[in-house]
């Protein structure tokens, strides 16, 4: 909303949570509406906050409704919604990832800003609240991987136009306003991901050299097997082998990464 790309901000919270919400909304002079609870124990909300009470409502009547996506009074571009809807009727169980990255034209490095591995909403719903989910979560103690990405919308391509304008102007406030977060937010997104799925994946720290070369894998960790992560640890170059990747130590190939890994080379 402080970037001005926002009319409209979703909210999940607990019961707890409102009071520290409903001051946010104080200190940013805009609006809060809170349109569902559940029942049962703290009650969970479901929260908007933006300037146009008008739009707020609108949203609402709008919201979970099958036939209608709400995306526009949130800021989402067009071609991203498009996009993701025509992802929801996929029914081949493609993660919407691989989905992005099949969009995507070009060779060369990708707009970290434009990263949403991490980014698990508007996902298969085992993706957001699963057992998967949690394992995930607990692979990354002190890492809250609800704040990892810089937009809050899957992107129709990693070089969108739109969505790369959208996210500068987010980029621009956040270093301003939130320094720190800027900070911790380049940091995990501004490399080279390995992606086999949703929750299967190595971040890598690139450095220069030869082919890909790379000098370890990093954090957030996912639940990649114990083979191909200990065979990225053991290497420090990439070099394409059909629709994968061998690992090699200098000259040295030591083995075929499996399956059909994605290089989604941020920076």
């Amino acid at each position: 909303m402080l970037a001005g790309v926002k009319p409209v901000t979703h909210v999940h919270a607990r019961e707890s949570d409102l009071p520290a919400l409903t001051e946010v909304a104080r200190r940013l002079r805009v609006k809060l509406l809170v349109f569902a609870r559940t029942a049962g124990g703290e009650a969970r909300l479901q929260v908007l906050l933006g300037a146009s009470e008008k739009n707020l409502r609108k949203t609402a009547e709008l919201w979970g409704r099958e036939d209608v996506n709400p995306g526009r009074l949130l800021g989402y571009p067009a071609c991203c919604m498009r996009a993701y809807e025509k992802h929801t009727d996929d029914t081949s169980g493609t993660d919407i990832v691989r989905a992005i990255a099949r969009r995507t034209k070009g060779a060369g490095r990708l707009p970290f800003l434009l990263n949403d591995v991490f980014y698990f909403y508007s996902r298969a719903l085992a993706v957001q609240d699963g057992a998967r989910r949690q394992a995930l979560l607990a692979a990354n103690p002190g890492v809250d991987l609800d704040l990892l990405n810089a937009i809050l919308w899957h992107p129709c391509s990693f070089r969108c136009p739109e969505s790369r304008r959208k996210a500068e102007r987010i980029w621009k406030t956040m270093k301003k306003v939130a320094p720190a977060l800027a900070g911790s937010l380049r940091f995990a997104l501004a490399r080279p991901v390995l992606f086999w799925d949703w929750d299967r994946f190595a971040v890598l720290t690139r450095r220069g050299g030869p082919a890909f070369s790379y000098a370890g894998v990093e954090a957030p960790k996912s639940l990649l097997e114990a083979a191909p992560s200990a065979l990225l640890a053991r290497g420090d170059r990439l070099v394409r082998a059909g629709k994968s990747f061998a690992v090699r130590k200098g000259d040295k190939t030591l083995g075929v990464l499996p399956g059909e890994p994605l290089l989604l080379n941020f920076s």
